[in-house]
C-alpha cells in the first residue's frame, strides 16, 4: 500500500509526515448508490483536510487526487477531486505576539494571559495574515453563573464586562507605534 511505516516517520509516498506534525483528515459523508445489491455508478465522499501549513495541504490535497485517481482507474473509472472553501493555516507575526504579551501582561497582569495551542481549526482571519502581519488572540468572555456554551450557538452568554479588554488593548498597540 501506499503507507509505510519507518520509526518515527510515516510516508505517503513522497510526501513524508512526521507523526509530531498536526495533520487531521476527517471524513465527513460518502453518498452512492440507492440499493444494497447493485454496483452504484458513482459514489461523492466528502472530507474536511486541515494542517498548520499551506504547502503541506497542498502536498496533501494533489496526493489524495493520485489516491481516488489510482482506485478509480483500476475499477475502470474516474475521479474528480474538487475543493472549496479552502481556508489556510493561520500564522501569528511573532513580533505582534510579542507586543500583544507585553501589553496584556502590563495592563492586565500575568495572571490574565494564557498561552493558547496550536489549533487545527478554521479562521477566516487567515487570508489577513496571508497579507499584511497578524496576530490573532481570543478574549475570554465567559459568564460565570451560566452553563457553558460554545461560540456559533444561540445559548452562548458573553461577559459584558470584557468587552472592554480588546480596545484598550488595540489603542495601546496604535500608541506603541505611534511612539517607535
Amino acid at each position: 500500500g501506499d503507507l509505510v511505516e519507518i520509526p518515527n516517520t510515516y510516508y505517503f509516498r513522497d510526501h513524508e509526515i512526521d507523526p509530531a506534525e498536526r495533520v487531521i483528515l476527517t471524513p465527513g459523508t460518502i453518498h452512492g448508490g440507492t440499493v444494497n445489491n447493485t454496483i452504484c455508478d458513482h459514489v461523492i465522499m466528502e472530507y474536511s483536510l486541515r494542517t498548520m501549513s499551506t504547502e503541506r495541504n497542498e502536498q496533501l490535497y494533489e496526493h489524495i487526487s493520485q489516491i481516488a485517481d489510482s482506485i478509480a482507474s483500476e475499477m475502470g473509472g474516474s475521479a474528480k477531486l474538487e475543493t472549496y472553501k479552502y481556508v489556510p493555516a493561520l500564522i501569528n507575526t511573532p513580533r505582534i505576539c510579542d507586543d500583544i504579551t507585553r501589553i496584556v501582561t502590563k495592563e492586565f497582569g500575568d495572571d490574565k494571559l494564557l498561552e493558547k495551542k496550536d489549533s487545527l481549526g478554521g479562521e477566516d482571519f487567515a487570508y489577513y495574515a496571508l497579507y499584511k502581519p497578524a496576530a490573532m488572540f481570543d478574549l475570554g468572555v465567559k459568564v460565570t453563573d451560566v452553563p457553558h456554551s460554545p461560540a456559533h450557538n444561540g445559548k452562548m452568554r458573553v461577559n459584558e464586562d470584557a468587552l472592554d479588554v480588546t480596545p484598550r488593548i488595540f489603542i495601546q498597540y496604535i500608541l506603541d507605534r505611534m511612539e517607535n
